[in-house]
């Protein structure tokens, strides 16, 4: 039932990247059919945690996002929309999987520390370097969350692989919300460089594909702590 559902999900995921560079009034209803997907198999998986309704309140916060970014009139709503998101996510780790390691929060600050420090000269460049100041906060944000995910590694093989995933292996399945978060960094990092730096051919792919990995896999890991 995995696979099939896996199937599914990344040719909705796929057609709505199609659409993007093809049809852009058909993207408008494409981009948020995968997460309804994941919204709908997480109705089909539910758990007695109340960690279940923070997953699934941050991903009905990214789908929301996600329909007020496909307006530049309503696009700061999607990324307040997506800051909530990011929020909740933050607080299931801590739960999940408590404080992380100092190293690890040095390690991921430390980059974006680079990233900001190169983001600047580029807005310098460019002239736009008062818009630097509004990202910031949405980078904060971002880096707590794969530094939070980080800690969340091991959880699950305590558990072993819930039904719901089988025969998917305990390995996927336990570092999934680790990769999802960090594929959402790739996703948040390659957007804010996008819209403020300069773009690049390829630029939307990436952000999409990323994005929707990253939901996926974080659902994954969730469903597979939860059960």
């Amino acid at each position: 039932m995995i696979f099939l559902f896996l199937a599914i999900y990344l040719s909705a995921a796929g057609f709505s990247i199609y659409c993007r560079y093809n049809n852009r009034p058909l993207y408008n209803f494409a981009k948020g059919i995968p997460l309804v997907l994941l919204f709908i198999y997480y109705l089909f998986h539910p758990s007695g945690s109340g960690l279940y309704y923070w997953f699934v309140i941050a991903l009905l916060s990214g789908l929301i996002g996600d329909l007020l970014l496909l307006r530049e009139k309503t696009f700061r709503y999607g990324a307040l929309f997506f800051s909530l998101g990011h929020l909740f996510y933050v607080g299931a780790f801590y739960v999940m999987g408590g404080w992380p390691k100092i190293g690890v929060l040095v390690l991921i600050f430390g980059y974006m520390a680079i990233y900001c420090a190169f983001l600047y000269k580029r807005l310098e460049e460019t002239g736009g370097v008062g818009n630097v100041w509004l990202g910031l906060p949405y980078l904060f944000l971002v880096s707590l969350l794969l530094v939070f995910a980080s800690a969340t590694a091991g959880h699950v093989a305590a558990l072993g692989v819930p039904a719901q995933l089988e025969p998917l292996p305990l390995f996927v399945i336990d570092a999934s919300i680790f990769v999802g978060a960090l594929l959402f960094y790739v996703s948040d990092l390659v957007l804010v460089w996008n819209r403020n730096a300069g773009t690049f051919k390829e630029a939307q792919f990436v952000i999409l594909s990323t994005y929707y990995l990253a939901q996926l896999f974080i659902a994954m890991g969730a469903i597979g702590h939860l059960n």
